[in-house]
């Protein structure tokens, strides 16, 4: 009976053995805790993050949805001559608006701290396959949000480097606190950019990215 007791045991503790070897190996594979959701791992809802607005002063610096629309429309209409393009509407300087004829031997930088509020982006040479290309910065009131957006759409061979201005947002409180998003055109949803480089001297910060998209803060 004694023998028998313990063979029971025996068994009973190679079961529980077995079940906590099983639930081991399965969080090893799914990683410990709870699992985070989509959003979360792609992005988030634009709706799920509060958006900073300009300040009062900036207000007509910067181009409405529609404005930036149009100079969008006429740059794409005159893919061949945007400069022609520039001069028909009145040219650059614009607020709120730069573009400039890029050369892949030299690069160059595009935006600047009065026209564009301190947003630009420089690109390093060898950054694309072609002569030379076309680049704009526009900021605007982008889907009724303020935020910058860069252009043409497509990816460079090389990291560009973005500069973003919190000097123009509505925003009282600690810098630190907020947080730069690029919209993830395929999934719409708003992905926060890791380890921006901050100048407290310009008050902005810069990232390195290999593709053009819009960009907007938020807490």
């Amino acid at each position: 009976m004694k023998r028998k007791s313990f063979s029971l045991a025996v068994l009973a503790v190679a079961a529980v053995s077995l079940m906590v070897l099983a639930g081991c190996g399965e969080e090893s594979i799914v990683g410990p805790g709870p699992q985070t959701s989509l959003a979360e791992n792609q992005g988030i809802a634009a709706e799920d993050i509060t958006w900073i607005p300009w300040k009062a002063e900036y207000l007509s610096k910067v181009l409405t949805e529609r404005q930036r629309k149009e100079i969008q429309d006429e740059l794409s209409l005159s893919a061949q001559d945007p400069e022609r393009a520039l001069e028909k509407r009145g040219g650059w300087p614009t607020w709120g608006y730069a573009c400039e004829n890029i050369k892949r031997s030299q690069g160059g930088t595009v935006g600047d701290y009065f026209w564009t509020l301190g947003n630009m982006v420089d690109i390093p040479s060898h950054a694309f396959p072609e002569g030379s290309r076309w680049i704009s910065v526009f900021v605007a009131y982008l889907y009724g949000e303020p935020g910058v957006e860069f252009g043409p759409d497509g990816s460079f061979d090389k990291d560009v480097r973005v500069t973003l201005s919190f000097a123009c947002l509505n925003y009282n409180g600690n810098p630190e606190d907020l947080n730069v998003y690029w919209l993830d055109e395929s999934t719409r949803l708003w992905v926060l950019v890791p380890n921006p480089e901050i100048d407290w001297n310009s008050k902005t910060v810069s990232v390195y990215v290999n593709h053009f998209t819009r960009y907007q803060w938020g807490l």
